[in-house]
């Protein structure tokens, strides 16, 4: 009984902080995933808060610009010069002057990867979009932009005079410098196709074909690590969008919620030791007359009727199942005395019983053999009737035939006598003369 109890409380226990684990796990689950939720949306405002002061950056040397390129009555050669100046060229690696029409006349980058075909179709894009802010996508490249158009500012005219272009690459470090700034991992997609990101290219092998899979896709297994994925449309409008991603890893976050998972484990197992010391001190000693109890059945079990019982004085339930016992114990071994004697009993019963069924076979089998003897009787009796018949009565065989005729009579009178016993049928006695019988003998 203690080894029961104590695994009933183990496994009870292990079933409580199992329990208890998994509802807390569940809860610090949800907490995480909402905590992975906001500080990937942090991360998001984060990043848009830097871009912002970026774009009111370029915005002020756009202004710079266009008032050069107003003063120069749009001349070519000021974007050359500002890219010269450094004053001008700081935090920049884009400078574009268009003219009136929307024509790129004068193109100037620092990587020089950017085409003009490609700076004009662009520079459409984002006069169609109608915004004087946006990103430019081209050759492997991102440029957050700005434009600022420059206008006649003669009395009673506002003639469009031509449009500066002022923007800034986001390359590998300057990725690698919001990464850090949002504390978290940078993905610039571009149809759904990766162009960037702040992972090793190894990783970038295993999150391709994720995002190609679901470009939308919230959680990004690399490796080992897990990663929360929320996307920012960079550009806007009907042509192919460049997005950011930003990926915050659940690791860190979920960091702590391991540490609260050991410490709920290492408090179960203080909880079962405690507990199985406990019922251990306390089973044995409510348990002990139990154990002795449990001894003298199995004395009983084995016959013995003598086993002396241990009990307490007191008045608890296992003192008072010992004496109920012991009651139990005196009246089977009366019982058992009975039990003898009735067994001699029946034992002289079946012996009668198999005797009667004896002379029931017996019985049985005369009839069988009185029935079966009566027709083959029926054969001589018929045919020594036909013989006596048919002879003379000084024929020498007419004595001789008589008598097997007579012999067959008393034959048949017997097995009509064993008939009647094994029928059990009632005798009609009848007066015989015996020297008439024994001269017939």
């Amino acid at each position: 009984m203690r080894t029961k109890l104590l695994l009933w409380l183990v496994l009870f226990t292990a079933a409580l902080t199992s329990a208890t684990l998994l509802v807390v796990h569940h809860s610090a689950q949800a907490q995480v995933q909402r905590q992975i939720e906001q500080d990937a949306r942090n991360a998001l405002l984060t990043i848009q808060a830097v871009q912002h002061q970026r774009e009111m950056l370029l915005t002020r040397k756009a202004d710079l610009l266009a008032t050069l390129a107003f003063i120069r009555n749009g001349d070519a050669k000021t974007i050359q010069d500002a890219s010269e100046d450094p004053w001008q060229s700081g935090d920049c690696d884009l400078f574009a002057l268009a003219d009136r029409k929307g024509k790129i006349i004068a193109l100037h980058t620092t990587s020089l990867r950017l085409s003009l075909a490609n700076a004009q179709e662009l520079f459409r894009r984002s006069l169609r979009e109608d915004s004087g802010t946006g990103w430019w996508f081209a050759s492997g490249q991102i440029f957050q932009v700005v434009l600022q158009p420059y206008y006649d500012d003669e009395p009673g005219k506002s003639r469009l005079l031509g449009t500066v272009v002022v923007g800034r690459e986001i390359d590998s470090s300057g990725a690698s410098d919001l990464g850090r700034i949002s504390s978290s991992h940078l993905v610039f997609r571009y149809r759904n196709n990766l162009v960037m990101s702040t992972f090793s290219p190894s990783e970038e092998q295993e999150l391709v074909p994720q995002l190609e899979e679901r470009p939308a896709r919230e959680e990004i297994q690399i490796g080992k690590e897990r990663f929360f994925a929320s996307s920012l449309a960079l550009t806007s409008g009907t042509e192919p969008a460049l997005n950011l991603t930003v990926l915050k890893s659940y690791d860190e976050v979920t960091a702590s919620l391991k540490r609260l998972n050991r410490l709920l484990l290492g408090l179960g197992l203080v909880a079962v030791l405690a507990g199985g010391v406990l019922v251990f001190v306390i089973s044995d000693r409510s348990t002990r007359p139990m154990a002795y109890l449990a001894e003298g059945v199995r004395a009983l079990e084995q016959g013995d009727y003598t086993y002396p019982l241990k009990s307490n004085a007191g008045g608890d339930e296992v003192a008072q199942v010992t004496r109920a016992f012991e009651d139990m114990r005196n009246t089977l071994r009366r019982n058992e005395v009975q039990r003898q004697q009735l067994e001699v009993q029946r034992q002289q019963l079946e012996g009668q019983l198999r005797q009667a069924q004896k002379m029931d076979a017996m019985g049985r089998l005369a009839g069988g053999v009185a029935h079966d003897f009566n027709n083959l009787l029926t054969v001589i009796k018929g045919n020594s009737s036909l013989l006596i018949e048919r002879l003379q009565s000084d024929d020498q065989l007419l004595g001789r035939t008589q008598q097997i005729e007579n012999a067959a009579n008393r034959a048949a009178s017997l097995t009509r006598q064993l008939l009647a016993f094994c029928r059990m049928q009632v005798l009609q006695p009848k007066i015989l003369d015996l020297n008439m019988l024994v001269s017939e003998m």
